[in-house]
């Protein structure tokens, strides 16, 4: 009878092992595709901002002398203004009851 039980409880601690056993190796698989996404998605976001930048200073490149021509037009008006003299701003008053 000892020995029945001794296989019983071998047979048990066996299947429980095994259980454990694939319950490990799910998760273990599981960890090294979250493993492999994460280098994935690491990699993807590398390229994009690489990317990013290369069309960021496409940019740069085509605002800048765009700005700096706007910087120049903008100080020549202010010169225009201080050295040209004042526009007259008299108004006529208006003629009540019309010309005469």
């Amino acid at each position: 009878m000892r020995s029945v039980r001794t296989l019983a409880a071998a047979a048990v601690l066996t299947v429980a092992a095994v259980a454990v056993y694939a319950v490990v190796r799910r998760r273990e698989a599981r960890l090294r595709r979250e493993a492999v996404s994460e280098r994935l998605m690491a990699g993807c976001v590398s390229r994009d901002n690489a990317a990013l930048r290369v069309e960021l200073d496409r940019f740069r490149r085509r605002i800048d002398p765009l700005l700096a021509q706007q910087a120049v037009m903008s100080a020549a008006s202010l010169v225009l203004d201080e050295a040209l003299p004042a526009p007259h701003t008299r108004i006529d008053p208006p003629l009540e009851g019309g010309p005469r």
